[in-house]
């Protein structure tokens, strides 16, 4: 069920960045309107919201009003997959990075017994690795804006679900991990 809700939630994103792929007509308005939506419909179907921050003044405020962290849910999810979109294009420099965060969240996943997350995540580093295997030597395709859309969402879903449902992983874990794209 999860899966599939998580599917519906950012299909808006990748249906956005493929018709930008297919015809170039999508403005970055929309296209930021696309994620935003998905932002949107994973945070109210999945009930994600960042509910701490690991700073006693700033988690007391998330407490109180727990829509600030549905808002930080969305935001992320909102602007991850335009970051990955920078970054993609560089010789599969965006499917290497994808690849490692998520390797490092499955296995941060895995360490807390967080199955499901660390699940998603494997799975997001087989595609991608599908990806990097008709991509070397040379880097020659390109993610495309469906590709790094739906990249940066599955990212951003994995990293506010391992930090929302297990207290012992710091909440600054997956913002060092994604501090580069």
């Amino acid at each position: 069920k999860t899966v599939l809700l998580a599917s519906l939630a950012l299909f808006p994103a990748l249906l956005a960045g493929l018709l930008e792929d297919w015809t170039q007509k999508v403005s970055v308005g929309q296209r930021m309107l696309a994620t935003l939506l998905s932002g949107l419909l994973a945070t109210c179907f999945l009930g994600l919201s960042i509910h701490r921050l690991g700073l006693p003044v700033l988690d007391g405020v998330l407490q109180w009003w727990p829509w600030l962290g549905m808002g930080l849910a969305v935001l992320a999810i909102t602007g991850l997959p335009h970051a990955f979109n920078i970054i993609d294009g560089y010789n599969g420099l965006a499917g290497v990075v994808v690849a490692l965060i998520a390797l490092a969240l499955a296995h941060v996943a895995l360490q807390v017994g967080d199955r499901a997350v660390a699940a998603l995540m494997m799975a997001l580093v087989g595609s991608t690795a599908g990806f990097l295997f008709w991509n070397y030597p040379r880097g020659q395709l390109f993610a495309g804006d469906a590709g790094a859309y739906l990249w940066g969402s599955v990212v951003a879903l994995g990293a506010i679900l391992l930090v929302q449902r297990n207290p012992q992983v710091s909440p600054w874990f997956p913002v060092l991990l994604l501090i580069y794209p």
